[in-house]
Formats: C-alpha cells, structure tokens, sequence
C-alpha cells in the first residue's frame, strides 16, 4: 500500500471539513451576538400608527422586546458580551437591488442571529430573491463563516416563507428556531392593545418573552 495514502486521505478530509464548525465553538468564546431583523427587532417612532417606542414593535419598553430580553439572558451568565441589535427590512423587499454596503458595519460578530420573514410575498417568496438576500447578507457579514449562526422563522404564518428557511438552514449547517406557532395564542400578539391593526399583530410582551425563550433555548450551551 503507498504509504503517502493515508496521508492524502487526511488532508482530503480537513479539506473538506474545514476548521472547527462555527457552531461547536467553545463556551464562552462568543463575545459579540449580531441581531438583525424587521419591526419585531426595532422600530423607530410611527407616531401615525400610534408607535412611540425605538425598539421592537409592540412590546411595551424597549427591556421588554426579545433583542433587550435576550441580551438581559445572555449578561447573567457573561456580562462582557456585546449585543446589538438592528432593523435591516429592506433584505424582505428590496428584492435585486440591495445595497449590501449597508452591511459593513456589522462585520464579523461572534453569532449573528437572523429573524426575518414577515414582510416577505409568502406566495411568490421561491422565486422572489430572498433567500438569496438573506445568504448574501450572511456572506457579506461574516465572509470568513466564523459566526455561529441562528436562523429565526417568521412569526406570522408565512408556512413558504418558514419552510424555506428551514430548509437553508439545514443546508448550511445552521441553528433554525421556529416562531409561527406562537401565533396560535393570541396574547402572543399585540392584538387590541393599540388602534393600528398592523401594530397590534407585531409580539406582545409575553410574545417577545417567548421569541427569546426559543432562541436562547439553541444559544445558551455557548455561554
């Protein structure tokens, strides 16, 4: 038998694997955590629909959306992490013309959660290019593929829209936390709570708390 055999089938195989998956980092290696979103992320003041806050749309405080919760989460077990927080809509609809510059400033997070969906034609969303948005934002942050990645599904029923998700993020290897059935409890949502119906369809606070349970359910073993 060549002896140099093995050896070539030992570097096939670290080629092919590549370094150590993102999502096996140790704990305690994530000291920035990238969220990125809609409306349920963040949202600036709306006075026309009666939206006053900066935060996620619906949830009574800013302490009270899942972004402000999550990291409140993440701090009792190491208060030195970084969590940000961002409205980037456009990916759901600027469908062939976003201007993946924009996302410069959020290079090379430690985790990069993504909670999209809601905005996006669930009828058409096959072959409407968001799928490719989305890989490309996550590209463009993170080129080296060194995040831990978090795909978050939409939480209104969007099941194409879901179901492509899920998918992607089996396909790439990363974690995928499912949202939509939240909506099946009405004091998930803001229903009521504001004269704007749009608004009142966004996550109550219970709801907000509920998004960050199902996320930090996947993410806590990394703190």
């Amino acid at each position: 038998m060549n002896k140099l055999l093995p050896v070539i089938m030992i570097s096939l195989l670290f080629a092919a694997c590549g370094s150590k998956p993102a999502h096996r980092k140790a704990k305690g290696a994530v000291k920035s955590v990238l969220i990125l979103g809609n409306s349920i992320t963040k949202h600036g003041p709306a006075p026309d629909i009666g939206w006053q806050g900066n935060w996620g749309m619906a949830a009574s405080t800013a302490d009270s959306d899942f972004v402000h919760q999550l990291a409140s989460e993440i701090h009792k077990h190491d208060g030195s992490v970084i969590v940000k927080g961002a409205n980037l809509v456009g990916l759901e609809w600027q469908l062939g013309d976003y201007n993946f510059g924009k996302l410069d400033s959020f290079k090379a997070p430690d985790m990069l959660i993504m909670r999209f969906g809601e905005n996006v034609n669930d009828t058409t969303v096959a072959d409407g290019g968001f799928i490719g948005n989305y890989d490309r934002a996550i590209q463009h942050i993170d080129p080296e593929d060194q995040a831990i990645k978090v795909v978050v599904g939409s939480f209104w029923a969007r099941p194409n829209t879901n179901k492509l998700l899920k998918e992607y993020a089996d396909k790439k290897g990363y974690l995928f936390v499912r949202n939509d059935d939240l909506l099946d409890d009405a004091s998930n949502t803001a229903r009521g709570l504001f004269p704007d119906k749009g608004v009142g369809e966004h996550p109550s606070d219970r709801g907000m708390r509920m998004i960050k349970e199902r996320i930090w359910e996947k993410i806590a073993p990394f703190f």
